[in-house]
């Protein structure tokens, strides 16, 4: 979480958070013999949850910080006029299930730029109010 709020200060430095995310998968990748990890909150979600609620309430509050921290840029964005008028929670939840979703792609093909690729368009992702 510490990391989001340096290098998530505005909605238009989001660029470098997804070349942050890929430097780290990278790196990640190699400690793990060449395989992709993928998102340890998203695989732990992905396989305890339905086993463990304490862990599964964890990894909900993790999600629901990054959200948090999504939505204070989308909030921003809105009032400076970067963005339009969206739903600014309904958004943050829409772009983290897609940065998620797409680490659980890039583990599956076991490439990390694929992120690099599908990463920016998070910038796209509305729900409008």
């Amino acid at each position: 979480m510490k990391a989001l709020t340096i290098i998530l200060p505005s909605y238009e430095d989001w660029p470098a958070v997804i070349d942050s995310i890929l430097i780290e998968t990278d790196q990640l990748k190699d400690l793990y013999f060449g395989h992709m990890p993928g998102c340890p909150f998203g695989n732990m979600a992905m396989e305890l949850s339905t086993q463990d609620e304490v862990l599964r309430q964890k990894v909900d509050g993790i999600f629901r910080s990054i959200t948090h921290y999504l939505r204070a840029a989308i909030s921003d964005a809105v009032q400076n006029g970067t963005l339009p008028e969206v739903d600014e929670e309904a958004t943050g939840e829409a772009m983290l299930g897609y940065l998620e979703g797409i680490h659980l792609l890039a583990k599956a093909r076991n490439d990390p730029e694929l992120i690099r690729r599908l990463g920016p368009a998070v910038k796209t992702i509305r729900v409008l109010q």
